[in-house]
């Protein structure tokens, strides 16, 4: 023993003198590195004068050999093995231990005078782990930079929003800090990558422990009594944590990285969590209540590092535990150890199981279509123009001439920028011209042949640009090909919703059925209609819309997650996996979409894949965001409880109750079959309560009453239209009022709300309720302009024509007022008894308006 101290004195000389002479060595260094051939020339003289500076170390303790070796290579040996072999580099990394126990920072047996070796066996070797081992003896009680952790980014331990506060605290306080080299490369061939991945399925997690025990320097331990060494041991420990490495085997994952907690073991006779982690049993003190237990396995850490001695009290291994002490660790792997389809691979998988529809043929424009373009580009600039002149007119003197007022005119628009903006404008239809009537493509060298072609193309458009003016100006001007008003497909989606508002559920698919025959190629039409059916119940025709929806546009987010949503219905695990894989590849930055597919997963009972799918969800979440919520609202408009219940929890769980919670839960009981309308009145009640501004919430109580006493939904109606926030339900509030209005006959509010929600989404609805309004208050032209309003929109409602039937009764105007009932018999005026008896009545009254009782 006095032997080895005596060495080690010698080491730490040695040392001092290398860094007082530090050059001295370097160009030892240099001189081997670069003249390797005198080694091998004097490899006797070498070896011998490393033996006399061998005896001189051990001797007078003056020297210490050191050798610097420099290892070149000429190409990158890890590419090489990656690509071929299959392989990857696994890398570990330690940072710091923090929220140290309060004797391990300031007691008498601080850390300073304690070394930490931290050590995580890697099973990835079928002949035995692989240890990666850290040790520390450095105590730091200030921290060097801000604490900058972004717990979203984090995957293991204390990531909670609730441990913010507690990670910034003890993160800034003392720490142990593992210097360099506080990181470890492991490469793993292709059957070891396997060997890994198999443990990693099998056990989920990796142990980590951390031993503490007393330094043992040399200068410690020549003045050191046998009670020092009894004092410092009785400061021993060891520690566990388990890391959730698994996933590592999510597709593309290549790093994952947080706080480890560690925490002294209870015994298996209180619990047996610590033989899910298969950590051999440590050589030194556990825990109290291990003494004189029979020690088996080995231990992952090094023999000289295992502090033996007696054990801590079980109030002593509570405070160590309480005190929440935990390690920062990085797991890293060059090559992820499950690929990740990439973009082209993902569309080919979707395309396995839905076909894509053939691509449109390419736009091109015609000669006459180039022609067509440049006169109406003309036309609309020739419109500004008179525009502009109007305008400069009426803000001239009284005294100014005409040509002044033109004079100004053209310096204004040469000085504001808008003559320019409209040359730019026409600029673009002269090149479709040019190339498609003329058919040049290329520049013109010769100056005579290109002053030819320059004339004719001024030519040719002065004459166009005349015939667009004559076109414009003309008193007798016929209405523009393709004036002709059309509906859109949004605007056919918007009259479904309507309809599916007031419970016409058959007038409601008829739209969505019009809206996907005129414009087959929207993935807007198809998918509406599918949301729609499948709130209906209707699950085969809507994964026929679905599919549809994927087939148009592969990369359809919102299609691909409801055509798995079938799939995962009818146990297509594998489909339903790969189209929710496909959503979040095509829009990887969108939150929602890594939300529904983590939800998926919970569902499926893949907590790796979902707990995966969260983190990525949290990374790209924006600021005062709620994906969660957001997967709710999209669950509960394709009528689907389990998966909004499911998303409520989540929400519940990372951000506590909220006024928004509350709304979610009254949304559930509405989705759920049968509904529970008293469940979804005090879930609403009680979101009003929490945030009395919570416009959704007073949307979403008054349907809950509407379904239930529908005058008691007035209020809250009322509440919504008023509110200076828009709610996301504010035209099925505005619909529902205005017919409430009419059935309660307050006239006057319906023609405000439905003149409001005409404005904001026209339709046969809600111009109908204004016609009603305006008919009932005596207002017979604005009534007859409002029921004409809906007729534009839907010419097949037989109480349309009734109240123009009436209008025209009360205008006198008898061969309207019979075509109008007419029309109105032959739609179906008999199932509106009610309405048919007035209007005979007021036929009676005026004695015409009926044909075949006249006939």
């Amino acid at each position: 023993e006095d032997e080895d101290e005596d060495k080690e004195q010698v080491a730490l000389q040695a040392e001092e003198e290398e860094q007082e002479q530090p050059g001295k060595a370097e160009q030892e260094g240099n001189k081997t590195a670069h003249h390797p051939d005198d080694v091998d020339a004097d490899s006797a003289a070498v070896r011998h004068a490393m033996e006399r500076r061998v005896e001189s170390a051990a001797g007078d303790g003056a020297y210490r050999l050191r050798l610097r070796v420099r290892l070149e290579v000429p190409e990158a040996l890890l590419a090489a093995l990656e690509q071929h072999g299959g392989g990857t580099l696994l890398s570990v990394s330690v940072r710091c231990l923090h929220a140290l126990p309060e004797p391990w920072a300031h007691g008498k047996a601080s850390s300073s005078n304690c070394v930490y070796s931290l050590s995580l066996p890697l099973p990835c070797d079928p002949a035995g782990p692989r240890t990666a081992t850290f040790r520390s003896t450095t105590l730091q009680t200030k921290p060097t930079t801000l604490w900058q952790a972004n717990l979203q980014e984090e995957q293991f331990d204390l990531r909670s929003p609730a441990d913010e506060d507690f990670r910034r605290q003890a993160e800034s306080g003392p720490c142990v800090v593992f210097a360099a080299p506080n990181i470890q490369h492991l490469f793993l061939n292709a059957a070891q990558c396997q060997a890994f991945k198999q443990a990693l399925a099998q056990q989920h997690t990796l142990a980590l422990q951390l031993v503490r025990g007393a330094s043992s320097s040399p200068s410690q331990k020549r003045g050191k009594s046998r009670t020092a060494d009894a004092r410092a041991d009785e400061e021993s420990c060891t520690l566990l944590g388990a890391i959730p490495a698994a996933g590592l085997l999510y597709p593309g994952t290549t790093q994952l990285q947080g706080a480890v907690l560690l925490a002294i073991p209870a015994p298996p006779a209180t619990t047996a969590t610590t033989s899910e982690m298969k950590v051999p049993e440590p050589e030194g003190r556990v825990s109290s209540a291990a003494k004189g237990r029979k020690k088996t396995g080995a231990s992952a850490v090094p023999p000289s590092v295992v502090p033996p001695g007696p054990e801590s009290t079980a109030e002593h291994d509570e405070a160590i535990n309480a005190a929440r002490l935990h390690a920062h660790v990085t797991l890293q792997v060059s090559q992820a150890l499950v690929k990740s389809r990439s973009h082209p691979e993902a569309m080919a998988r979707v395309g396995e199981f839905v076909p894509p529809h053939p691509a449109l043929p390419p736009y091109r424009a015609n000669a006459d279509q180039a022609v067509a373009a440049f006169r109406q580009q003309a036309q609309a600039i020739a419109k500004l123009l008179v525009a502009e002149y109007r305008r400069a007119t009426v803000a001239s003197a009284p005294h100014q001439s005409s040509a002044q007022i033109r004079q100004k005119l053209l310096y204004d628009l040469n000085t504001s920028g808008k003559y320019f903006a409209m040359k730019e404008q026409i600029k673009s239809s002269i090149v479709k011209v040019v190339r498609e009537k003329f058919g040049q493509t290329k520049h013109i060298a010769e100056e005579g042949e290109r002053q030819l072609f320059v004339g004719q193309l001024y030519a040719f458009l002065a004459d166009e640009i005349h015939k667009s003016l004559k076109q414009v100006f003309s008193l007798n001007r016929q209405q523009e090909e393709g004036a002709a008003k059309t509906t859109s497909c949004a605007q056919f989606i918007s009259y479904a919703r309507q309809a599916e508002t007031v419970q016409e559920y058959d007038k409601a698919a008829t739209f969505f059925q019009e809206a996907v025959v005129h414009y087959p190629r929207s993935t807007a039409g198809w998918y509406e209609y599918g949301c729609f059916l499948l709130r209906v119940g209707d699950t085969a025709k809507a994964e026929e819309c679905f599919r549809e929806v994927v087939a148009v546009n592969p990369q359809h987010a919102a299609g691909l997650c409801m055509t798995a949503l079938l799939a995962w219905h009818a146990e297509r695990t594998a489909e339903a996996e790969s189209m929710l894989e496909a959503a979040t590849t095509f829009d990887a930055d969108n939150a929602l979409w890594w939300a529904v597919r983590g939800l998926f997963y919970d569902q499926m009972d893949l907590g790796l894949h979902a707990e995966k799918c969260f983190s990525s969800m949290r990374a790209h979440a924006q600021p005062r965001s709620a994906p969660f919520l957001e997967a709710a609202l999209l669950f509960y408009h394709v009528g689907q409880p389990l998966l909004l219940e499911s998303a409520l929890s989540h929400h519940l769980a990372s951000d506590g109750e909220s006024s928004a919670l509350w709304t979610g839960r009254a949304l559930l009981a509405l989705c759920r079959s049968p509904r529970d309308l008293q469940a979804a009145q005090e879930a609403a009640t009680k979101a009003t309560s929490h945030d009395p501004d919570n416009v959704d919430a007073w949307a979403v109580l008054g349907h809950a009453c509407f379904l239930t006493q529908p005058e008691s939904a007035v209020p809250h109606y009322q509440r919504v239209a008023d509110a200076e926030q828009e709610s996301r339900d504010l035209d099925v509030a505005l619909l529902r009022l205005a017919r409430l209005y009419l059935q309660q006959g307050q006239y006057a509010a319906a023609r405000v709300v439905s003149v409001r929600l005409c404005a904001r989404s026209p339709s046969a609805l809600a111009w109908k309720c204004a016609g009603v309004a305006l008919f009932r208050l005596d207002e017979t032209d604005e009534a007859e302009v409002a029921l004409a309003e809906a007729n534009l929109h839907d010419n097949a409602d037989p109480e349309v024509w009734a109240y123009l039937s009436m209008v025209s009764l009360r205008q006198g105007r008898r061969l309207e007022a019979e075509k109008t009932h007419a029309l109105a018999c032959r739609l179906g005026l008999q199932e509106h008894p009610l309405l048919q008896q007035e209007l005979q009545s007021l036929q009676q009254e005026c004695g015409f308006g009926n044909a075949l009782v006249q006939a």
